[in-house]
């Protein structure tokens, strides 16, 4: 029962569930030509399904003659509404993608090579078949960095690597470093970039006001290329993204006018949005003279939206007032102000704006604050939204959509300071149709999300969080969790890929802290963690950090997707609970882990540290380091059940886990200087539970 007009949750819906026996159409006894016969009736008739309940009812529903007997009446839709992007067409060819040189990429060959001859070919089998989830079940937006991941597994850490800028990038030119890291993460590396415009020079305050006319009008006509100018974007956007943090299924109340608006969502895409993020690339030139400026009065137009003082404002055909403030301390409202340039003080901005409006603030100096209205700071709907902060202690506190987009650009360029980041779901860079980015160049900054947010990469899409130094707090989750589990939460971020199942394939989220002694807490589903066809990256460079996440974190995976988590330094404290973890995968998915150096502590429950489950493959490796690990069952190179797809298939799941260097205190009998594999014929009952763990080196890291 998928969603539509059962508005099912897959296994069953408010009336009919798995196991249930149809017995009658329209009142007359059923059959697979009056069954079929309902797909040639007109939208919008309505058909009586009579049925009797099965028992059991839902995964392993089974029918039952004499099952007490219901019939439900359903009004028929159009199925191109609800059938997304699914199975929409063929897949364009995989182009190849950029290697990070000097990154072994040997792990896997390595754990095949400890094989038998018979467990080596299952194992072959199973990484093989990944090659051919994305056409299987994917769309022609399925991320082309997802597919080459899946098509080689061994070169995940050098595929991804790769796709990361440098942070010199984004130190120089933080908006051109976005668009490259949207075009990396996107597999569109090699894609040209419009050239940087150079210099403008802001003497005067008209000035002022024509680089804000020239950056966003410019923008928009950008956009405009690819999203028709209308009155209004689609009326489900909110909806289709906001939502999904309540239900992962599109369905409930507003999923007809959600799915409507999905099928708008390829209009944009990461290409296209990385184009509108290096428009942006300018080197201003702000005169000293421009301080002493003669103050301006604020328009009748405006006198309400505009509290303080200013130099000058104007209406600009296309986009609506900008204004440049004064170096003061100002409140502006931005549902009647599309643009700012302000130059200094204390300021408020009230981001009132409506969906389809652009907007872009500029603020070179003070500790401001920005509030949210139903779209957060710079955040949009069918739009774009621009936030460049150069100097101060700044607040980014908006519910959903701060910072986050649908079908558009969102973004935030914050230069320096100690900053507050507060937001609801589908936030701090999170987007579906476009590219959503967060780049925090400097400061110990605080961050706290509701869920669905902190890099979160919807269909057609990629949504980043970069932040390049302090020693940085951030925190996801805050509602209950969705498995039940007492004192957990549901995530959703912090470097999630999510698609949204049996709609569309998902796109990529990335987490990226380049350094810093950072502390990391996040529910369920974050942390470098794929969901349905989606890709999830936590990249870390430098830092003693602490990560710890509820179930499916750390370079996890489920449903084919994929996950990696890569930390390249650091004496690191890492927590998984209740399951699926550092290099975790379940259903045909892809779990990687790596931990490059440092003296590390590993805590994890079930299924975690190299651990697969349900047709997966999952890696997990540490290259250096004296290491202690405290887990559970299933855990450092494990397999768990593989009966979803064992008897359409015949395969299990392989685990992989390599400790290469450092004398490491291990749990469950695993010691150092050891290989443990599995046998050669692990028997029906285990349905080919395919494992390696191996640790050597164990004297100094090298």
């Amino acid at each position: 029962m998928l969603p539509g007009p059962l508005d099912g949750t897959l296994l069953d819906c408010a009336s009919v569930a798995r196991g249930d026996l149809i017995v009658s159409i329209d009142g007359e006894a059923a059959s697979i030509e009056s069954w079929n016969a309902i797909s040639t009736r007109e939208s919008g008739s309505k058909v009586r399904i009579g049925y009797r309940v099965g028992e059991p009812r839902g995964w392993r529903g089974e029918p039952k003659l004499a099952g007490e007997a219901r019939e439900v009446s359903v009004t028929l839709d159009d199925e191109s509404i609800w059938r997304g992007w699914c199975h929409s067409g063929e897949l364009p060819p995989l182009r190849a993608l950029e290697l990070k040189a000097d990154v072994d990429c040997a792990a896997l060959v390595r754990a095949l090579d400890s094989l038998g001859p018979a467990a080596r070919a299952r194992g072959e089998k199973l990484i093989a078949s990944l090659d051919t989830i994305a056409p299987t079940h994917g769309d022609p937006a399925t991320p082309p960095l997802l597919r080459a991941m899946m098509a080689e597994p061994a070169k995940s850490e050098a595929l991804v690597r790769a796709a990361i800028c440098d942070a010199s990038d984004f130190r120089t030119t933080p908006w051109r470093g976005g668009a490259k890291l949207v075009l990396g993460l996107s597999g569109n590396s090699g894609a040209p970039l419009p050239e940087p415009h150079g210099g403008f020079k802001i003497e005067r305050a008209e000035d002022g006001v024509n680089y804000l006319d020239f950056l966003l009008n410019g923008a928009r006509a950008l956009f405009e290329q690819s999203v028709a100018r209308n009155p209004a974007p689609p009326s489900g956007l909110r909806s289709l993204v906001v939502e999904r943090l309540d239900e992962l299924l599109v369905r409930g109340p507003h999923s007809r006018e959600s799915m409507v608006a999905l099928q708008a969502i390829p209009l944009m895409n990461p290409a296209k949005a990385a184009a509108i993020l290096a428009h942006f690339d300018v080197t201003d030139e702000f005169s000293p003279s421009l301080l002493s400026g003669e103050p301006s009065s604020v328009p009748d137009a405006i006198k309400t939206a505009v509290e303080g003082s200013i130099l000058a404002a104007r209406e600009i055909p296309q986009i609506g007032w900008v204004v440049v403030g004064a170096a003061g301390p100002n409140r502006y409202d931005l549902g009647r102000i599309a643009a700012v340039l302000d130059l200094g003080g204390d300021d408020t901005y009230a981001w009132k704006q409506s969906p389809g409006q652009h907007r872009l603030v500029i603020d070179l100096a003070g500790n401001d604050v920005h509030t949210g209205g139903e779209i957060g700071p710079g955040g949009s709907l069918g739009a774009i939204s621009v936030i460049d902060d150069r100097a101060g202690n700044d607040r980014y506190e908006g519910g959903a959509l701060t910072a986050g987009t649908a079908l558009g650009v969102a973004a935030i360029i914050d230069r320096a300071g100690d900053d507050v980041y507060s937001a609801g779901p589908w936030s701090l860079g999170a987007a579906a149709g476009g590219a959503g980015i967060v780049i925090d160049l400097a400061g110990s900054d605080r961050i706290a999300a509701e869920g669905m947010a902190i890099g979160v990469g919807g269909p057609s899409a990629v949504g980043a969080f970069v932040d390049l130094a302090g020693d940085d707090f951030a925190t996801l989750g805050t509602r209950p969790s969705v498995y039940g589990v007492a004192g957990e939460h549901a995530g959703f971020g912090m470097g999630l890929g999510l698609g949204f199942r049996f709609a569309a394939a998902g796109g990529v989220g990335a987490y990226i802290d380049f350094e810093g002694r950072d502390q990391r807490q996040s529910g369920e589903f974050s942390q470098g963690c794929g969901y349905y066809l989606g890709l999830g990256i936590a990249f870390d460079a430098a830092g003693d950090d602490v990560s710890v996440a509820d179930r499916y974190g750390l370079g996890s995976a489920a449903h084919q997707s994929a996950g990696i988590a890569i930390d390249l330094g650091g004496n690191d404290i890492y927590v998984g609970r209740t399951a699926a973890h550092l290099g975790a995968a379940w259903d045909e998915s892809l779990g990687y882990f790596v931990d490059a150096a440092g003296d590390d502590s590993y805590r994890a429950d079930g299924l975690s540290i190299g651990a697969a489950a349900q047709q997966a493959l999952a890696i997990a490796i540490d290259r250096g380091g004296a290491d202690q690990y405290r887990a559970a069952s299933v855990t450092i190179g494990a397999v768990a059940d593989n009966e979803y797809h064992f008897d359409a298939k015949g395969l299990g799941s392989f685990a992989v886990f390599f400790d290469l260097a450092g004398f490491d205190l291990y749990p469950m009998g695993r010691t150092n200087e050891s290989r443990i594999a599995s046998p050669e014929e692990p028997g029906a009952r285990l349905m080919s539970r395919d494992s390696v763990f191996l640790d050597e080196h164990s004297g100094p890291s090298r």
